[in-house]
């Protein structure tokens, strides 16, 4: 070897070049020229991306410059390659508990090689396909050493998803406080599972920096959030839900807000529910959120206490479809449930701080109401509001697009941007569109059309 390096670099990069791609990673190994040499080109053979690390060994997560598990290994023996790497995305996708270990490893081997903070790291387990369990001894240590890598690599973003069916007993093992992750995702996760929840709530309430969690709704968490507090949350987002979820009582994210007063930003989701029977004489304030989505009967239960919520700045409704009713059919509502859009609008008025308002057009009963004739009434009017957002715009026929616009000069007439999203129309339809406004809704001076602003008078120009 030793001779074999005094060649010229000119020589040894020929031989690199030459050999076949099987004894590309033997080479590079082999001595700190060949890393360079060899590994670059076996780089180059797997169209490395040296910025964002896909890893899966197949199936249908299948991405463009994804690596297999053993590719990934190879990668991390060549000095320099991963320098760049911003963000890691790895699918944990295996036959058999072993190898799923297996990989644990693999990915372990691999952040050890990396010597740089890295902002995003995701992790997605898929359940094994021959059914068996993984030992929860094993998994207890890989995983352990995993969550001790994505420690050390500073991670900011951290998204934990999927199932991995374990044995019984708890995930149990200490880590140092956390005090890099300030964004964590939770998809359908096997955190939340009795095995591993009590490791989980002790995560949470040992990291300092959190500041966003954004979660799939199951009803585990509302047995986990009672038991959680973490002083630096500002944001709690919930999504979903996971298939057989039942849905649990609001109250109990209520409390967990009313916990945590640097919380400003919160996003219930739809299977948070009111129950009616458990219905509170009083409230706490809440004070401290100024941004809220909910559905219309979420937003209703808490809006109807005068003191709650008396600083927010921004609403947006959710709104889930019923199953198998299409957003025009006008039957799909309930004519005795017609009045809660109006009603939270009423609610609405006596929230002197609100500045936005973002509304799914396709409630039915907001449809039937706005487009039956009858006169708007007056204490739905929200003079605050200066900007609104509407979605679902593609339901609307032209003659119902100009009775929208109609009604919205009534209700908002002091607005200054008017945001409609999903509408698919043509630079002719946005340009009568822009016309209308300007016809009918005078406050209205910026008008954003699928994410694109601008001024009304261009949009007409257009």
């Amino acid at each position: 070897m030793a001779k074999l390096l005094d060649l010229p670099e000119e020589l040894l990069s020929f031989i690199s070049e030459e050999v076949d791609t099987e004894s590309l990673i033997p080479l590079a190994v082999s001595c700190k020229i060949f890393n360079r040499l060899a590994g670059s080109r076996y780089l180059r053979l797997i169209d490395y991306n040296r910025r964002f690390l896909h890893v899966s060994n197949s199936g249908p997560y299948r991405l463009p410059n994804q690596l297999s598990f053993s590719v990934l290994c190879n990668v991390a023996r060549i000095l320099g390659s991963l320098s760049d790497v911003l963000q890691i995305s790895v699918v944990f996708l295996a036959r058999s508990a072993s190898e799923s270990l297996q990989q644990l490893k693999s990915v372990v081997f691999f952040l050890r090689r990396i010597q740089h903070d890295i902002p995003s790291i995701q992790f997605t387990f898929d359940q094994s396909r021959d059914g068996t369990l993984c030992p929860l001894s094993s998994f207890n240590a890989a995983f352990e050493n995993l969550m001790r890598q994505v420690h050390r690599t500073r991670c900011k973003s951290l998204d934990i998803r999927g199932s991995l069916p374990l044995t019984e007993g708890p995930l149990n093992y200490h880590l140092p406080p956390n005090d890099c992750v300030s964004q964590l995702l939770i998809s359908d996760s096997f955190l939340l599972s009795q095995s591993c929840r009590d490791w989980f709530i002790k995560f949470l309430n040992s990291s300092s920096a959190i500041s966003s969690v954004i979660a799939q709704y199951t009803d585990d968490w509302a047995q986990i959030l009672p038991k959680i507090q973490m002083s630096s949350l500002q944001r709690l987002s919930f999504f979903g839900p996971t298939p057989g979820a039942q849905g649990s009582d609001i109250e109990v994210v209520a409390d967990f807000s009313h916990r945590h007063p640097s919380l400003h930003s919160v996003c219930w989701g739809t299977h948070w529910t009111t129950l009616p029977r458990r219905r509170r004489r009083s409230h706490p304030p809440l004070s401290h959120i100024v941004t809220l989505k909910g559905t219309v009967s979420q937003l209703r239960h808490f809006l109807a206490f005068p003191h709650v919520l008396r600083n927010l700045q921004q609403i947006e409704v959710d709104y889930e479809r019923p199953f198998g009713l299409l957003p025009t059919d006008s039957t799909s509502a309930n004519p005795a449930q017609n009045i809660k859009v109006w009603d939270l609008f009423a609610l609405l008025r006596d929230r002197p701080t609100l500045q936005k308002l973002t509304f799914p057009i396709i409630i039915p009963e907001f449809l039937i109401n706005v487009f039956s004739g009858r006169r708007t009434p007056l204490r739905t009017k929200l003079p605050q509001i200066s900007t609104l957002a509407f979605s679902e715009f593609q339901c609307l026929s032209e003659i119902e697009i100009v009775e929208f616009v109609r009604w919205g000069q009534k209700v908002f007439p002091n607005a200054r941007l008017l945001d409609v999203s999903f509408v698919q129309w043509s630079d002719a339809q946005k340009s009568s569109f822009a016309q209308t406004v300007a016809a009918e809704w005078s406050s209205i001076n910026l008008l954003k059309i699928d994410f694109r602003l601008k001024n009304v008078e261009a949009w007409i120009e257009d």
